[in-house]
């Protein structure tokens, strides 16, 4: 591998091939909305991944007419019509990363990590019509990645678990600038307007206390030197074009973990959590990392969820089963639903004005944006509902577990919508309802005791006592 650093992104993409969903979220700001039709949906087709322990596939990509993702030994093409199996690509076994598809002259590239030590660990570019390398030979990351691929501009941005960050050029395969951040990385990196954004944490990362403010401050360049605080989780903004670091945010104290962040318009987004299980939304400008705006109430968040901004809103979905829906201008909350089930590897996506979202006891759910009410859910699965994606008229989620690997929903014209209020909402009526029903129960539950006890409060009539002239002359009966 050559270094490069200091070289410029490669030119805007030529035309070519169009991909409908070509990596994490939708894109390298991490979208997550979609133009398709809304609930109610019926399953498609399922699609299973050979597992490896408890571990299924990744968020699924679209790529022309075909989904695509990564299991633990695996890469997946599937049709998506029929959802049966067109090729598959061996890897070296590791962590099921999402990965990503690129124009890179005119041609598809589809690129993915793979392996799970210093050894193996590389990432690698193959022409998406027939598999063959892109590149002279994969890319070596030096150890293992749970951060997926994202691509913008030209060039692949993948993280490390050591806490490395690579940018690697799409024609190439050549290392265009390397930096080292104080943790590892582990999910996608966003990339916007020139930046790359992440928070350095590692798989059981725990925020040191230190001094209680959120003030950005200076960092080293990467040449030789850590990026990011070193007992503190931190919010770091990168060059795209060079890794020097443009800011760098230490986040409150006692932050446990966080989610991925994501950059819209003027703000960055990111969700935190402390070690009690409580979390915030945080507002940042992107420009120099000043803290906007906080929201607190939010349950805890994970590492391999991102929030979503689409339609006047920003979407979190937390740790505890919360869905919540908040102003991106001052974080004034405008919805939560509360599903009581957790959700660790979904993140929100928006079709057709709802926000979809998958939850551990295996339901894809719909909430309605507008009124923050659940509108659709699937059935129950076998296993936790992970990452989303949307193309055409189909939604994939992707499932964990034993039986891991994709589903597809599809529009169900004689599907029933519902309208159900989170049960974190008051409802008058129902409450009205429900008290009305508790006295009638309380007062049918007190009838039987006072009754009783006023049977027994009357003496009991055992007749007159037997004596001489009753037919019993001695008394005896």
């Amino acid at each position: 591998m050559s270094m490069l650093a200091g070289r410029a992104l490669g030119q805007a993409a030529e035309p070519g091939p169009a991909f409908p969903w070509p990596q994490f979220q939708g894109g390298p700001s991490h979208p997550g909305k979609a133009d398709g039709p809304p609930p109610p949906y019926r399953q498609s087709w399922a699609f299973p991944v050979a597992p490896v322990g408890q571990q299924g596939a990744s968020a699924p990509v679209v790529a022309a007419d075909e989904a695509i993702v990564v299991g633990p030994a695996a890469v997946y093409g599937i049709d998506l019509s029929t959802g049966q199996e067109r090729w598959t690509l061996a890897r070296a076994e590791g962590p099921s990363t999402t990965p990503a598809v690129a124009n890179v002259k005119g041609t598809a590239v589809l690129l993915f990590t793979e392996g799970s030590s210093s050894s193996d660990a590389k990432l690698r570019a193959v022409e998406l019509g027939d598999r063959a390398p892109a590149w002279t030979s994969p890319f070596d990351l030096g150890e293992q990645s749970h951060s997926g691929v994202t691509v913008a501009g030209g060039t692949a941005f993948v993280g490390d678990d050591a806490g490395h960050v690579v940018a690697v050029d799409l024609a190439t395969g050549e290392e265009r600038w390397s930096a080292s951040l104080s943790d590892g990385v582990q999910g996608p990196l966003t990339v916007v307007d020139g930046t790359v954004y992440t928070v350095p944490q590692g798989r059981l990362a725990i925020g040191a206390a230190a001094t209680p403010t959120v003030t950005p401050t200076p960092s080293p360049s990467p040449s030789g030197q850590v990026i990011g605080e070193e007992n503190r989780l931190s919010l770091v903004a990168l060059s795209a074009s060079s890794g020097e670091p443009s800011w760098v945010v230490p986040l409150p104290v006692g932050t446990f973990f966080t989610s991925l962040p994501i950059a819209v318009g003027d703000s960055v987004y990111v969700a935190v959590s402390d070690g009690a299980f409580n979390g915030e939304l945080l507002a940042v400008d992107a420009a120099d990392g000043a803290v906007r705006w906080v929201h607190r109430g939010v349950g805890p968040v994970w590492q391999t969820s991102s929030p979503t901004a689409a339609g006047g809103a920003v979407y979190v979905a937390d740790g505890r089963g919360g869905v919540w829906g908040f102003d991106p201008a001052d974080g004034r909350r405008l919805f939560d639903f509360q599903f009581n089930e957790f959700i660790r590897r979904s993140s929100p996506v928006v079709v057709g004005g709802t926000a979809l979202v998958g939850l551990g006891d295996g339901r894809l759910v719909a909430v309605d944006a507008s009124s923050g009410h659940e509108v659709w859910e699937s059935g129950t699965g076998p296993g936790l509902v992970g990452g989303i994606a949307a193309a055409g008229d189909l939604v994939l989620a992707a499932t964990g577990g034993l039986r891991g690997g994709v589903v597809a929903f599809e529009p169900d014209p004689q599907g029933d919508l519902i309208d159900v209020t989170s049960p974190s909402v008051a409802d008058p009526p129902r409450l009205v309802g429900n008290f009305v029903i508790a006295l009638v129960v309380m007062a049918v539950l007190l009838a039987v005791p006072l009754g009783y006890v006023s049977r027994r409060a009357k003496a009991p009539d055992f007749g007159e006592p037997a004596g001489p002239g009753d037919g019993n002359e001695d008394g005896t009966g």
